[in-house]
């Protein structure tokens, strides 16, 4: 199994390290550098020095990848009505739901203020879409018990083509996350 993993990591020019961190990270994210301690998440310097990391790649091995930017909808009410650190709370336990929806190879971290990002490696947009779908069918079906109701989340997909440079998909990163922040105003 793990002479397998780490010949198909070698082909796409990660080393051993770089996959034991990353299943390390999605097991524990705590316990390593470059997260959102409050959250647990990988923090935006991380998400971006991945960002930059497989945009890179990309460009080496010709392989696009995807982001998905996902608010939770309604959590400036939340915060409002049951406080930051409720509404914190909420935050961690829908990236987990995220989490563990995702597929091993996926980073899912913290982008400004209350965005998750999932950086989905080697995956086309169209099927980025699939994999969005879902988190929100698993959010939106997810008893949140300290709130008593139902919560959604609004997901934007971003695909990573072979033009686009780090700078462009921060760009398009921001861009999803301000029309998302305009469509809950």
């Amino acid at each position: 199994g793990i002479k397998i993993l780490t010949n198909l990591f070698k082909s796409l020019e990660l080393n051993v390290i770089d996959m034991i961190n990353m299943v390390a990270l999605k097991k524990n994210p705590l316990k390593y550098r470059n997260n959102d301690i409050q959250k647990g998440l990988c923090n935006y310097d991380k998400v971006c020095k991945i960002l930059s990391e497989n945009s890179k790649m990309r460009k080496k091995l010709g392989r696009n990848f995807a982001v998905i930017v996902v608010k939770i909808n309604d959590i400036k009410d939340i915060k409002k009505t049951f406080g930051k650190k409720l509404s914190d709370r909420i935050f961690v336990e829908t990236a987990t739901i995220i989490k563990n929806n995702s597929r091993i190879v996926d980073m899912v971290g913290k982008w400004k203020d209350d965005e998750i990002v999932v950086i989905l490696p080697w995956l086309s947009k169209k099927n980025a879409f699939t994999i969005a779908k879902n988190f929100e069918k698993t959010v939106q079906n997810h008893k949140y018990k300290k709130i008593g109701k139902l919560i959604s989340i609004s997901t934007e997909v971003i695909g990573c083509n072979e033009k686009d440079r780090f700078d462009d998909i921060v760009k398009k990163i921001d861009d999803a996350s301000r029309q998302d922040s305009k469509r809950q105003n």
